[in-house]
C-alpha cells in the first residue's frame, strides 16, 4: 500500500495511492507554511517548518508531533535554523 502526504494551510493529509480521498494525518494551524515533507522507512514523517525554524517528526503509529531540530527561534547557533527548507 502506497501512500501520499500533501502539507497545505491546514495539516497534512495522508492519501492512500487510487483511492478517492485522503485522510487528515495531523491538523494544527499552528504549524502554518511546511515547506517539505519526507518519510523514513519506519514510517515517521519529518516536516521542516520555516516559520517555526524546526523539523518536526510525526512517530508511526502515534502521530505526535515533537520538535527533533531547531528550538523555534531564529538564529545561527547550533541549536538554531534561520531558514529550514
Amino acid at each position: 500500500q502506497q501512500n501520499l502526504y500533501i502539507a497545505d494551510d491546514y495539516g497534512i493529509r495522508k492519501w492512500t495511492i487510487g483511492s478517492s480521498s485522503g485522510t487528515l494525518y495531523s491538523g494544527s494551524t499552528t504549524l502554518g507554511w511546511i515547506s517539505d515533507l519526507d518519510l523514513d522507512t519506519s514510517g515517521n514523517l519529518y516536516a521542516a517548518v520555516p516559520n517555526r525554524y524546526s523539523i518536526m517528526m510525526w512517530s508511526s503509529p502515534t502521530q505526535v508531533p515533537v520538535t527533533v531540530a531547531g528550538n523555534n527561534n531564529f538564529g545561527y547557533s547550533s541549536s538554531q535554523f534561520a531558514s529550514p527548507y
